[in-house]
């Protein structure tokens, strides 16, 4: 009990007077599920990406985001389903609108992607780049903790493979803070 009164405190020492300030940073995750369909072909996917960044300008947002997810189908020829472990790491810009309750953002990102393949019982691995942007938004419930949703476009391109496409909506939750060390003027000098 002691351990989670001393993490809860140690958090809330941290926000100072955050949100999009200048030096302030940002912790959080996004999710997504995703379920398609054509024809006979199926394919469900879901991912979580765990992110931080800190503004470097009032608004503006540099961090990176690592991301583990699965995909599986029922796309192969006469091998029945496939199941693929993707993992994920790409650095991001945000551009944050207002300074309302609702934050409407810009975003791009880009940077490696590698999957593996699962196909009866053999396995293959695939490396290459994703990239993307698009439009979100952070709902601010407290003056640290934002409810987010984005929608935005996708693209992974392996060696030698074509271009994967998607347009994709996420949700997450940010906790935006103001370390110590930029509030102690003997500190940051």
């Amino acid at each position: 009990m002691r351990t989670k009164l001393l993490a809860i405190s140690l958090l809330l020492s941290l926000a100072a007077a955050a949100q999009t300030e200048q030096k302030a940073m940002m912790a959080g995750g996004n999710f997504d599920i995703g379920y398609s369909f054509q024809d006979s072909i199926k394919i469900f996917t879901i991912n979580v990406q765990p992110r931080w960044g800190i503004f470097v300008y009032k608004n503006l947002l540099l961090g990176a985001s690592i991301g583990i997810g699965i995909t599986s189908d029922n796309k192969g020829k006469n091998k029945g389903n496939r199941f693929f472990l993707n993992t994920v790491f790409t650095p991001y810009v945000r551009y944050y609108f207002l300074k309302e309750k609702m934050r409407p953002f810009i975003y791009v990102f880009g940077g490696y992607m590698g999957t593996t393949a699962l196909i009866k019982a053999r396995s293959s691995n695939l490396d290459g780049a994703t990239y993307g942007g698009g439009l979100g938004f952070d709902y601010f419930v407290n003056k640290n903790i934002a409810i987010e949703a984005t929608l935005g476009y996708v693209g992974a391109k392996f060696s030698e493979r074509s271009l994967n496409s998607r347009i994709g909506f996420g949700v997450g939750f940010q906790y935006f803070f103001m370390p110590k060390i930029f509030n102690n003027e003997a500190l940051v000098k």
